[in-house]
């Protein structure tokens, strides 16, 4: 896989992993069903939630500033830095040392990309989509609004640990995998096809070493396998406060896109 395209994948992939305790959360309904021996995919989603906090403290948190070092083999290193406000306002900064940066971002209805290999673009189709679900605050609380099925197929061993696995069906007919510890409830792993612009990317996605940050527990370290290559993100500064709203102005680039397709 290209470098470049591998950043833009992992600049989504961080977004979801970062911006958020969890992909899943309190699902109010489970529309498969699961097997008589398997806790359904409700269950499992709100097992979550609780593990990491709470609702009531996922649903005070409506706007979110990281900053997570990268490190992909042998010294390839950057930073990714986030910035989302509720509703749908994004932007991610990641910068690889001697690479270069690329710049996403969603405001509204427009996902816009600046990459050093192509330049400004605009998002739609399931990139937009998967932005867009990714960006969400509170996907956590209400993730049947991107859902189209949800169940609970198998109890397996993912990335060393007891957990179950769920098969999910997105609304615009994406299908993907996610998996929660047994014994402690946490979303601990994602299976998953991104799309980029420059082609689909296959992506395993890990959690771990989930800590107290403010009242909610986050996963610290978020591994990703894309292709051949594993990319680490270590989450170092997480605030909640309010974030300058001139941080989700569209760039020059993306507004000379906009108009020329009026």
């Amino acid at each position: 896989m290209k470098p470049m395209c591998r950043m833009f994948a992992a600049v989504l992939l961080a977004i979801h992993a970062l911006s958020a305790a969890t992909a899943a959360g309190v699902a109010t309904q489970d529309s498969s069903g699961p097997s008589r021996s398997l806790p359904g995919a409700a269950d499992l989603f709100a097992r979550h939630v609780a593990a990491v906090g709470g609702a009531e403290h996922l649903r005070s948190t409506t706007s979110l500033h990281t900053v997570a070092r990268f490190e992909s083999g042998p010294g390839v290193t950057g930073r990714l830095e986030t910035w989302i406000a509720q509703p749908d306002r994004m932007v991610a900064r990641l910068t690889i040392d001697g690479i270069g940066r690329v710049d996403t971002g969603l405001q509204g209805n427009v996902g816009w990309m600046i990459h050093p290999a192509t330049g400004p673009k605009l998002l739609d189709g399931m990139a937009l989509h998967q932005l867009r679900q990714q960006a969400d605050l509170h996907l956590d609380l209400e993730p049947m609004r991107y859902l189209e099925r949800a169940e609970t197929v198998a109890r397996r061993v993912h990335a060393g640990r007891d957990s179950y696995e769920v098969r999910l069906k997105a609304t615009w007919g994406e299908e993907y995998t996610q998996y929660y510890d047994a014994t402690d409830g946490w979303l601990i792993g994602v299976v998953r096809r991104l799309a980029t612009p420059m082609g689909d990317v296959d992506t395993v996605t890990t959690f771990a070493d989930y800590r107290d940050i403010g009242g909610v527990r986050r996963a610290l370290r978020t591994t990703q396998q894309v292709g051949p290559m594993e990319q680490v993100f270590i989450l170092e500064h997480v605030d909640t406060g309010q974030v300058d709203p001139t941080i989700f102005q569209l760039p020059r680039a993306i507004d000379a896109l906009i108009r020329t397709r009026r």
